[in-house]
């Protein structure tokens, strides 16, 4: 179980309790629900979570041995995160319009969730969308491939939401809030690419084992794919999936991803291919 600080919940009641402050709490505890949600997928799949911090934008899970898990159950993790959102503000519309008065701080809930889950669900990385989008792409194009092309496409959709928020500031002078998602974005889609190669080659390297799972049992698809002999290694692996494995045609000859995969950790890699 994850447990907050007293520091952290005394921060979150007393803007909670205060009525100028309420908004900014109501966001800060939808954030850390959010978070809990991640945490308790990723323990029930036997990933470790470490603990939930406060930082700049918000609450943030450290989870480990996510490479252990089968890549399905990961899409799930990345997405529990914004279901709880979605759960809550459902909820909280429900009941304020279900209820007689109308408690008007539920209208606030309902909408800020809302707007957490579109955000969060933005095919984007690091965000959860851009982690599904890197998980359904990545099983139809390639992991490396997949996230090449999402690393690019979001920096170009960092570029396009900045400036949406500098007109934002013009109209409303005082919401910064696009501006300053867009340069998060940015910069996290600039610094991610070896943070990413290195998860994807972590993940190929244990990939068959946990595919497999106990007793030899197979538990994943094979697709097959034609490449010409003078294939470089290096544009091979960018074609493996997260949840099949690879067989690779090379002139009629069956190539298995394990052999693929093992040159790429061998001292001395092939360079093509035809030469394995």
């Amino acid at each position: 179980m994850v447990r907050l600080n007293r520091k952290t919940v005394v921060i979150l009641l007393a803007l909670l309790l205060l009525p100028w402050t309420r908004a900014v709490g109501m966001v800060l505890c939808s954030l850390l629900l959010h978070e809990w949600g991640h945490a308790f997928a990723a323990t029930w799949f036997g990933a470790k979570v470490t603990h939930v911090r406060l930082s700049v934008f918000g609450f943030v899970a450290r989870v480990g041995r996510m490479d252990n898990i089968l890549p399905r159950y990961r899409a799930f993790i990345y997405f529990a995160g914004p279901l709880v959102n979605i759960l809550i503000a459902v909820w909280a519309f429900t009941v304020h319009h279900l209820s007689y008065i109308g408690v008007f701080w539920l209208r606030d809930l309902a909408f800020y969730n809302a707007v957490l889950a579109a955000f969060n669900l933005l095919p984007l990385l690091p965000l959860d969308g851009g982690r599904l989008t890197q998980h359904f792409l990545g099983n139809a194009v390639g992991v490396l491939r997949a996230n090449r092309f999402l690393l690019r496409f979001g920096r170009g959709a960092a570029i396009f939401i900045a400036v949406l928020g500098f007109f934002q500031i013009l109209l409303f002078s005082y919401n910064i809030t696009l501006l300053c998602a867009g340069i998060y974005l940015w910069r996290k889609n600039v610094t991610l690419q070896t943070e990413l190669r290195m998860e994807a080659f972590l993940t190929l390297q244990k990939k068959s084992a946990v595919l497999r799972g106990t007793r030899g049992k197979s538990r994943y698809k094979i697709k097959p794919l034609r490449v010409p002999a003078e294939m470089p290694l290096a544009r091979a692996i960018e074609r493996c999936g997260w949840s099949y494995m690879r067989e690779f045609y090379v002139e009629g000859i069956i190539i298995r991803e394990e052999e693929v995969l093992a040159q790429l950790f061998a001292p001395a890699p092939v360079a093509t291919m035809g030469e394995l």
